[in-house]
């Protein structure tokens, strides 16, 4: 087990970080020489996946390997991975797979600074203004430690019971004590929320500012900073990176922002907290951050604890640091490379083929090629009645494992192929032309499959990605298994009790747990098709998606064709079909029969459970049939499951539906769950949130109704209620970028040809700020920034519309168009919703407008 890593070139050795045998947290430091694999025709140490034979070559240092791998010209180095990574699989091999290997806790710290900037923004590159705060949680001591210099009025903090202050003399002596804590028990991680883009490049910077330029290394247990400038960050804006050697910096904001399933409107903290905690930060009485801790240093401090505070509440509730954890042990990288998938994706590999005796290539491949994606299926359009959906089951995964598609179990590939002969190319390059008598014969006793790639895959041994993939699916399905036990549990609880809490606290930690095998199972297929993994292989990938592709086509034809020999029905039932779906009408055999989707209670009735039990059955029979006699696939495991059963079903377009959901795998939905919304706008980024349950409310009233009349008050209910809302909760979220190019074109308020409109908002807000000195009280924009943007009424400046970050400055003086906004944010997305079903849709903001339509009836 381990908790952190580090490869020292000038020494030459790893230090490691880890517990000894009674939990200690203790490191040593082991000299490691790097090596790779090259091919060799003499004695050889290994062999490869391609079954050739291998010698090894080590280095005294990683920078050794990479001159000789630059100036050997060989083009196929095998087993050259991180040396922090080679090293950590040779010391653990498979101990990762046991429990024990996560048995003791890591040691983060969560952290927030405060800084006294009376000016602009500062910026972190040169941290100008004075840091007056400084907060950490330790998520073992599960205690606060906040340094401060009681600012400008040397202001007391008198500390709760969690929370351990100490009132500093000075900003140095802050910073002192500060490093001297840090120094006392390095922590694993580090994290803050944009604390990549602002807090340790500003802390470390200030220290350098303020105690000298080598102080800041005190940061790192072995000593080391290493800052790459410039770096573009992973959401827009460019900074300076700094890596904390033999300390991981995982920056919240990013890891929320990888492993969250849904999109935020803004990823501001305060708006996160809402929205995952119910939480709201605390108020700011006054103009700017310098005036509270001027006035109310108390406020102040619990105002930047309350941030930190937030983030180990996230984690409690998230548990994301726990998937960086798993994710990092699977692959044997460091926690930082958690947040990509090539790394991970490789060790795990890496590992899975030494078990099997074999050594990967960490070769590029130069000839990239484009295949086709998923199938999705053009939806029958408007309102559907008694809607059941079936899920393929890890459908690329599965393919991977039935198929058995791993590089060392390619034989060849199909080239052409008519009545009477198959020409098929070996992968050595040799080319044969087979009578296809005896090209079936011949894929027959040699085990091959035959994916919808034309590509042909050896099935005489399980290949080492096939393995690592189906060891993963079996913990996710036996993960899954559990969870669906502590949903059904929770469904009896009372809301609210001790036994509710329990078991909700547990569904959330297997939910997230489950769902990132589930991404970790599809970046192993990604790996196929991605250029910059050692894996790529366009046959590979493309035997993947275009085999998916025919599975699900194959399931709609065997609905079809279940429903002409079972109940006579020839009407086409699949009204949707996705990448790894099917949406399935049971109407017309339920009108046929004279039976009803629920029954008086209002629940699933006996009768469609029957039908949905047989369709699953017949699918799941059909399928496997289909793989073995198209395929020659000797173990099939495409597995369609039942998901929902829903009452209603309103499709616009591909991958844009709504359901009216009754039963979800077995269980009845929560009243807030029960309509299920997939790429419409009120689950886009672009609807602001207060807005969502405006047009949630007349999707919901528009299926379960199916009445016009009541779908219309719902709309003009929506507008009224829409006019009360302020400009900050209707404003359009978006982001920024090139902002300093068009600005530059810009004069005051006088925008440059091709402006964007959002752009010319921010350029906008940011003159209108300097015009009335409020940049002091409000954030300037910059690229890289969420905002927000609307349109204004008529005003003296003649702009049409305004960009902000947080908070709109009223004293502009320039009030929201919320006619204007409801007609163009909220009215196409209600006009969409009408126009698939065939109704006219009336328009609440022309109050004296008559529908002539309902009027004759």
């Amino acid at each position: 087990m381990y908790r952190n890593i580090h490869y020292d070139i000038p020494k030459k050795s790893v230090r490691l970080f880890t517990w000894d045998d009674k939990g200690r947290r203790v490191s040593s430091e082991i000299p490691f020489n790097p090596y790779i694999y090259v091919e060799t025709e003499y004695n050889a140490d290994a062999m490869s996946i391609f079954n050739t034979k291998l010698a090894k070559k080590s280095f005294k240092s990683s920078y050794d390997r990479k001159k000789f791998v630059e100036s050997s010209g060989l083009k196929r180095i095998f087993y050259d991975l991180p040396a922090e990574q080679q090293f950590l699989i040779d010391m653990f091999g498979n101990k990762n797979a046991s429990p024990d290997f996560s048995m003791y806790p890591l040691k983060i710290y969560y952290l927030d600074i405060e800084t006294y900037s009376p000016g602009d923004f500062p910026n972190p590159k040169n941290a100008p203004d004075p840091i007056n705060v400084i907060t950490i949680y330790d998520s073992i001591t599960e205690k606060f430690y906040t340094w401060g210099t009681g600012g400008k009025n040397g202001g007391n903090f008198v500390a709760p019971p969690n929370v351990i202050y100490t009132q500093c003399k000075s900003e140095s002596d802050m910073l002192l004590q500060f490093l001297k804590f840090w120094r006392s028990d390095y922590p694993d991680i580090v994290t803050g929320w944009n604390s990549e883009g602002f807090d340790l490049p500003y802390i470390i910077n200030r220290i350098k500012v303020i105690l000298g330029e080598d102080r800041a290394n005190v940061l790192s247990p072995v000593g080391q900073l290493y800052c790459r400038e410039n770096v573009l960050g992973k959401f827009g804006k460019y900074h300076d990176y700094w890596y904390i050697k033999g300390v991981s910096h995982l920056d919240y904001m990013n890891v929320y922002k990888k492993f969250s399933r849904e999109k935020r409107e803004t990823y501001k903290l305060d708006h996160i907290a809402e929205v995952e905690l119910k939480q709201n930060k605390k108020y700011v009485p006054a103009s700017d951050l310098c005036s509270f801790s001027d006035t109310d240093w108390q406020g102040f401090v619990e105002y930047n604890i309350q941030d930190v505070n937030i983030l180990s509440e996230l984690e409690n509730k998230l548990h994301y640091m726990q998937i960086v954890r798993k994710l990092s042990y699977i692959g044997y990288t460091t926690f930082e490379q958690s947040l990509g998938t090539i790394a991970i994706v490789t060790g795990a590999m890496a590992l899975k083929a030494l078990d099997k005796g074999m050594i990967i290539p960490t070769f590029a491949v130069k000839d990239v090629q484009d295949f086709d994606g998923g199938f999705v299926r053009e939806p029958q359009r408007g309102l559907q009645d008694a809607i059941v959906s079936f899920d393929a089951n890890s459908l690329y995964p599965n393919t991977i494992i039935s198929a058995n598609i791993s590089p060392e179990t390619k034989i060849g590939k199909v080239l052409q192929k008519s009545d009477t002969a198959v020409e098929v190319q070996l992968v050595n390059g040799k080319i044969y032309e087979l009578p296809t008598d005896k090209f079936k014969e011949w894929i027959t006793t040699e085990e091959l499959a035959i994916t919808k790639a034309k590509v042909l895959y050896s099935q005489k041994s399980r290949g080492f990605c096939p393995e690592l993939l189906d060891g993963i699916y079996a913990e996710r399905v036996k993960i899954q298994k559990e969870l669906k036990g502590h949903k059904r549990y929770i469904s009896n609880c009372v809301k609210g009790s001790a036994k509710y809490i329990e078991h909700n606290k547990a569904i959330v930690e297997l939910d997230v747990l489950q769902f990132s095998l589930k991404r970790l199972m599809n970046s192993l297929y990604g790996t196929f098709g991605n250029k910059y993994s050692p894996f790529y292989d366009i046959d590979a990938a493309a035997s993947v998606t275009l085999t998916g592709q025919s599975c699900i086509k194959e399931a709609s034809d065997i609905v079809a064709r279940f429903m002409v020999e079972k109940y006579g029905i020839v009407y086409d039932c699949t009204t949707y079909g996705d990448t790894d779906s099917l949406y399935i009408t049971i109407a017309p055999v339920l009108k046929k029969f004279g039976k009803k989707l629920v029954n008086d209670s209002g629940e699933v009735s006996q009768d469609t459970y029957e039908i949905v039990q047989l369709l699953e059955a017949e699918l799941n029979t059909k399928i496997k049939d289909w793989a073995v006699r198209t395929c020659n696939i000797k173990d099939p495991r495409f597995v369609f499951k039942r998901e929902t059963i829903c009452n209603s079903g309103l499709f616009l377009e591909k991958k844009r539906y709504i359901l009216h959901v009754l039963d979800d795998e077995g269980l009845k939905p929560s009243s807030e769950k029960e309509i299920k919304y997939t790429g419409v706008e009120v689950v886009s980024i672009k609807i602001p949130k207060k807005v969502k349950p405006l047009i949630k409310e007349i999707s919901k009233i528009m299926l379960k109704t199916r009445d016009k009349k009541q779908t219309d008050a719902a709309y003009k209910k929506a507008y009224e209620e829409y006019l009360k809302l302020d400009v900050e909760d209707i404003a359009t979220p978006t982001g920024i970028n090139n902002y300093e190019k068009y600005e530059a074109k810009s004069n005051g308020l006088s925008m440059g040809l091709h402006t964007p409109g959002h752009v010319s908002g921010a350029i906008t807000y940011n003159y209108l700020l300097r015009e009335f000195n409020l940049s002091q009280k409000y954030e300037l924009i910059e690229s890289g920034d969420d905002i927000k943007t609307f349109y204004v009424e008529k005003n003296k400046y003649a702009v049409k519309n305004i960009a902000f970050k947080d908070r709109y400055p009223k004293e502009f003086g320039i009030d929201v168009d919320k006619v204007l906004m409801f007609n163009k944010n909220v009215t196409p997305a209600v006009e969409r919703l009408y126009e698939v079903v065939g109704w006219r849709i009336s328009n609440p903001t022309k109050e004296t407008e008559v529908d002539l339509f309902d009027l004759l009836g």
